[in-house]
């Protein structure tokens, strides 16, 4: 599973926290500034990385409200209907509005981010177990149809060759 993280720059604690936790969970963080692209530009990076992210995870601290870049990114998550797990910093939870309003969201206490770290882990652990099984089935499913047409052609072939000893 790929997660794309939309984060101030300066909530550098909270993105090394969620780092290890993709880490620890098998998640691969996918986070803008940690890829250098010469060919586009940031926000053609970002929009790629969103697209090809499986969820957004929004860190929406002090920070995070006041980046241009966030809030620009939580538009785009939007529009490309990705799902997106919110995080806010205790105390700013009446700030939430427009395309983030009345969504679920985690409690972030930039003082003591264990308990908050481990809602997170626990969301995201849950999120990949989830996304595997759908992703294993699908994988089945083509199997399955893929042994089908292999079946259709060994009995088409069988047909073919009875009729051609038949002559």
């Amino acid at each position: 599973m790929r997660v794309f993280i939309s984060h101030s720059m300066k909530d550098t604690n909270l993105l090394d926290a969620l780092r290890s936790i993709c880490a620890s969970t098998g998640i691969t963080p996918l986070i803008a500034e940690h890829s250098i692209e010469l060919q586009h530009t940031i926000t053609e990076k970002i929009e790629r990385m969103i697209d090809g992210a499986d969820l957004v995870v929004v860190a929406l601290t002090k920070d995070g409200f006041d980046s241009q870049f966030v809030q620009q990114e939580i538009g785009y998550a939007k529009k490309a209907k990705k799902p997106f797990l919110l995080l806010v910093e205790e105390g700013l939870q009446q700030k939430l509005s427009g395309f983030v309003y009345g969504r679920d969201f985690i409690t972030v206490n930039p003082m003591n981010l264990g308990p908050t770290l481990e809602k997170i882990k626990v969301v995201l652990s849950v999120e990949k177990q989830q996304r595997d099984r759908v992703t294993a089935t699908a994988r089945q499913q083509a199997e399955a149809r893929e042994n089908f047409a292999k079946l259709l052609l060994l009995i088409i072939a069988f047909i073919f060759l009875a009729g051609l000893s038949k002559s």
